[in-house]
């Protein structure tokens, strides 16, 4: 259902266009909404294929905008600070 619905706006579908930038991505291993694989997982392994950088923050619990445990973690001010 969310593939039908994100279409083309989907950014694992644009990895060519996005390879050039940095990407600091939290992602909860129980989300049910969006899955960790075929989204954050997906575009991680393709951006870092083609020369890009991904930071992908696993954490427990659900969706981002439910789960501040996503946040949480130094990563994410080293990437803010950067």
């Amino acid at each position: 259902e969310l593939d039908a619905n994100l279409g083309d706006r989907n950014p694992p579908n644009h990895v060519e266009k996005l390879s050039g930038c940095t990407f600091w991505i939290g992602h909860g291993i129980d989300d049910v909404v969006v899955s960790l694989e075929a989204n954050a997982a997906r575009l991680q392994r393709e951006v870092s294929a083609l020369g890009g950088k991904v930071i992908l923050r696993r954490s427990a619990g659900g969706h981002s905008t439910e789960n501040s445990e996503v946040y949480d973690d130094e990563s994410l001010s080293k990437f803010l600070e950067s």
